[in-house]
């Protein structure tokens, strides 16, 4: 018999739909969360733009290609997205005097107080998310998350698709090579 800490084993395709389909759905309701509190006439902020007002809030991004990293955008959406936080008037644009090729993007004052807005909105939803849960689950969630966080940076098992040792998609790669 399996203790509580072992991983299942076999395949639930139904349990594994479940599990992405539910974390999915709780970010997808973070996220709508979020937005009413900053999509409000005094902020009126998308949550692609918190994301990049937030990355440079945070120091996590100095240019353009750096916050399309830290974001996920491509660079063109990219670009019209600051764009608009530009004439907003809560980024600006600066070459770098190091390398004129090179352009940071930083918040302006505006831009901080927006920012330190948001983020204080973020933190309100997650706590309206984990309101329900007692700290002992609450503790319990964050690690099992950061367990399975852990698990996902793992390379896959030998066997596993994936994995090159032989399993049925190193092969279709492989010969995908000598093609």
């Amino acid at each position: 018999m399996a203790n509580s800490n072992s991983p299942p084993t076999g395949c639930d395709p139904v349990s594994s739909l479940r599990f992405g389909l539910m974390l999915h759905q709780v970010r997808e309701a973070l996220i709508r969360r979020l937005e009413s509190r900053i999509c409000q006439p005094d902020l009126d902020i998308n949550f692609s733009q918190f994301r990049v007002l937030k990355a440079l809030h945070e120091g996590r991004a100095s240019t353009a290609s750096e916050i399309a990293r830290c974001v996920g955008h491509d660079a063109g959406a990219l670009t019209r997205l600051l764009d608009r936080l530009v004439e907003r008037g809560l980024l600006r644009r600066q070459p770098r005097t190091t390398d004129r090729r090179q352009v940071d993007v930083m918040l302006t004052d505006a831009g901080h107080a927006v920012a330190q807005r948001i983020v204080c909105a973020a933190a309100e939803s997650i706590s309206d998310a984990l309101r329900p849960l007692t700290d002992d689950e609450h503790t319990a969630l964050l690690g099992m998350l950061d367990r399975i966080l852990v698990a996902l940076d793992e390379p896959p098992a030998a066997g596993a698709p994936g994995h090159p040792d032989g399993s049925p998609d190193a092969h279709a790669a492989s010969a995908a090579k000598t093609r």
